[in-house]
């Protein structure tokens, strides 16, 4: 939560509460802006970890979204670090109809990744 409040009060007032597990979900933010860039740098000591064994499947459900992501047409969608985090490059552009007809076609590992 605190997290949340960080980033929010570093100039991205839309940034959501993460749920139960800790995941955010990002949709509608343009995780490319330097703003927001910056808030999450500001912000970065506030970050908790998961637990190890929660660490991994965490990442291992970030990564199905990826995959799906390229198979539906975003072939320059990134793989997670290694938190499970995903960082849009400049060229996927999360507002073009072909990435979000792979949104669509991804949701239910999105949901997954959410838990």
């Amino acid at each position: 939560m605190k997290w949340a409040e960080c980033v929010r009060a570093h100039g991205v007032p839309n940034f959501p509460e993460a749920n139960s597990q800790g995941a955010v979900n990002l949709a509608g933010l343009n995780v490319n802006s330097p703003q927001f860039l910056a808030a999450l740098q500001a912000c970065q000591s506030l970050v908790v970890a998961a637990p190890p064994d929660q660490a991994a499947q965490i990442v291992k459900r970030a990564e199905a979204v990826a995959q799906c992501m390229r198979k539906h047409g975003v072939p320059n969608f990134p793989d997670p670090n290694s938190h499970g985090t995903i960082v849009l490059p400049g060229n996927v552009d999360p507002n073009s109809a072909q990435f979000q007809a792979a949104t669509q076609a991804c949701r239910t590992y999105m949901a997954a990744a959410q838990r």
